[in-house]
């Protein structure tokens, strides 16, 4: 044969059977590895930003999108195969910097193989997104229990519900809930007045149990429940025993005539601030029935308890346990570990009333801030827990 009959031949073969460099990424599968690496090499360890050359200071492209698997079945680590079929992948390319490129293509192709290079792909995007999914706070849904006590308005302020939940690194649903909102004369010395308020707030409470369930928004689509409660002490534990621990609750304590944010210059009572003083008339022998009471706000007036239970707590008969405070006022509630140190104390109690002191009946008196009455309320368990009576003032 010629030389020339020679070349020809060997341009047909070539055109049949040689298909050099597969597809290029398309811009949008560029942008991915980008967003990928977070604009870092790729290569283990690096982590070199690629978005600036430092010749310049301008912002520019100074890295490249090399191929684990070449694009040409010729390059470092291609395949007759896989080269074309993972050519334009993005899961197939790595953003590197000059250096690293370098090395794994041509400096030192034999240490980097394809299953090496993959590894470092997945252990690099596993990390930028483990960062990126650091800024995003859980999900919440605000709650809020208000009453207008004593016939002065209870404030009402969404910003500052927000806000708080911000504070606490949780991300806020634009609404919140206005459950069980009174706005009618507070006449709580009527006969009748805890009868009307159970049957007018029967939609609200059905409400906040239907709110509750997996199916609904504050179910299994919202991580953290925010709690605002400010409301009469019945109501307060109540809703809390409705809403229970099933779920992430946040609890918030309104600073009074300020704000729902806890205060950020304010450090938590010191340990044992809080106490369980069972020693008038409390024991460890069963009883039928148990008053407990919350003095963390102010210290009880003995005197105004309901003649038979001062007499019986007075003959000896009838247990008293009372979580209090060491020094109680308003403000004893200003951090949340605050409320965590009585949620520890009132677990104790209330397994204390349930299992040694077998009780049937808690006579349940709250002087107390409203989130601990709503935690109070938490930890109760329906139909497992003795029947509570709880009074109001």
């Amino acid at each position: 044969m010629t030389a020339t009959s020679v070349q020809n031949w060997h341009k047909v073969r070539q055109a049949l059977f040689t298909q050099g460099r597969g597809k290029s990424l398309s811009s949008r599968d560029e942008s991915r590895v980008w967003h990928e690496a977070a604009g870092r090499c790729m290569y283990r360890g690096c982590g070199e930003d690629l978005t600036n050359t430092s010749l310049t200071t301008k912002s520019a492209a100074v890295a490249y999108l090399a191929h684990i698997v070449a694009s040409d079945e010729d390059g470092p680590r291609g395949d007759p195969y896989w080269s074309h079929t993972l050519s334009d992948d993005p899961n197939n390319v790595m953003l590197m910097c000059d250096a690293h490129h370098r090395l794994v293509d041509r400096i030192d192709v034999v240490a980097h193989r394809s299953e090496h290079l993959n590894a470092m792909r997945a252990e690099h995007v596993a990390k930028v997104r483990a960062v990126l999914d650091s800024l995003r706070f859980p999900n919440a849904r605000g709650i809020a229990l208000l009453g207008d006590i004593g016939n002065i308005k209870t404030p009402f302020h969404l910003r500052d519900m927000r806000d708080a939940m911000l504070a606490q690194r949780l991300s806020p649903n634009p609404e919140i809930d206005q459950l069980v909102r009174n706005f009618s004369r507070d006449d709580r010395l009527s006969s009748d007045y805890w009868r009307w308020v159970l049957k007018e707030y029967e939609d609200d409470f059905r409400s906040l149990m239907r709110r509750l369930g997996a199916t609904h928004p504050l179910g299994d689509q919202v991580e953290t429940l925010c709690v605002f409660p400010l409301h009469y002490v019945p109501i307060l534990i109540l809703c809390g025993r409705l809403t229970g621990e099933a779920r992430r609750i946040e609890v918030f304590q309104y600073s009074r005539g300020k704000s729902w944010q806890w205060p950020t210059d304010t450090a938590p009572q010191k340990e044992q601030f809080f106490y369980i003083d069972d020693t008038k008339g409390s024991s460890t022998t069963r009883s039928t029935d148990a008053v407990v009471s919350l003095e963390l706000t102010a210290d009880i007036d003995f005197n105004a308890f309901p003649e038979p239970i001062k007499r019986n707590i007075e003959a000896g008969t009838l247990p008293w346990l009372r979580i209090r405070a060491e020094s109680p006022n308003p403000a004893c509630i200003t951090h949340p570990e605050d409320l965590a140190q009585f949620t520890k104390l009132a677990r104790r109690v209330v397994t204390q009333v349930q299992d040694v002191l077998r009780a049937e009946r808690v006579h349940l008196f709250g002087v107390s801030p409203a989130s601990t009455l709503f935690r109070f309320g938490q930890i109760l368990q329906p139909g497992n827990h003795a029947d509570y009576i709880i009074y109001d003032r």
